[in-house]
């Protein structure tokens, strides 16, 4: 795969635009539109991407899991069996129509409300719906742990859900809560708590 892609980007012009061009690849038969997360670990912190029409796409920095640096943008309609290139260049970042903190998370169409990073309600904006509301008995992002005995007859498992006592629930741990990603390509809240079974973090 590697020897096959180096053989197309050696024959893809890649002077359309100044900057460090990017040839991002589909190997599926539809169009594809999703982010592309690249090391970033010497360009500026003030990056941007523009197509070679020299349009600029949502694109932000970032860190990875060992915290180096990442550019993470979002090609717009890749097509199917082909490729796009793209330019790295310094540039100013995007306006856009997400929204995060502790607290929410928003784009153009949902609000999502957290308290202490369990999620409360989700709403859909045109319609002002609550598609979801937490209750005490559960919420959406909650992590539980049942002491269940099985099902001795193996012909069904046991509905531990209703009989099974609850060991822990991560709502009822300390948890830490921070922001992780604040657009213009996406946005990320990271949720961390412990339990007896180790850490958990949820983004």
């Amino acid at each position: 795969l590697d020897r096959s892609t180096t053989f197309l980007t050696d024959r893809i012009a890649t002077d359309a635009q100044l900057g460090r061009p990017v040839v991002v690849f589909n190997p599926l038969a539809w169009a594809r539109s999703e982010a592309v997360t690249l090391d970033a670990t010497d360009l500026p912190d003030a990056t941007g991407v523009v197509t070679s029409a020299g349009e600029p796409v949502p694109a932000q920095m970032g860190t990875d899991a060992e915290g180096g640096k990442t550019l993470t943008f979002l090609p717009n309609d890749v097509p199917g069996a082909g490729w796009k290139t793209f330019y790295v260049t310094e540039s100013a970042a995007m306006a856009s129509d997400l929204s995060v903190s502790e607290m929410h998370l928003e784009n153009a169409h949902v609000r999502v409300e957290l308290a202490d990073g369990v999620v409360q309600t989700i709403i859909e904006k045109a319609t002002g719906t609550c598609l979801f509301a937490a209750t005490d008995v559960a919420a959406v992002n909650e992590v539980f742990v049942w002491d269940d005995d099985g099902c001795p007859s193996q012909i069904r498992p046991v509905d531990f859900m209703g009989s099974a006592p609850v060991v822990a629930r991560s709502s009822q741990a300390e948890r830490t809560v921070r922001v992780v990603e604040s657009g213009p390509v996406r946005v990320a809240v990271e949720v961390a708590f412990a339990m007896a079974w180790g850490t958990f973090r949820q983004r």
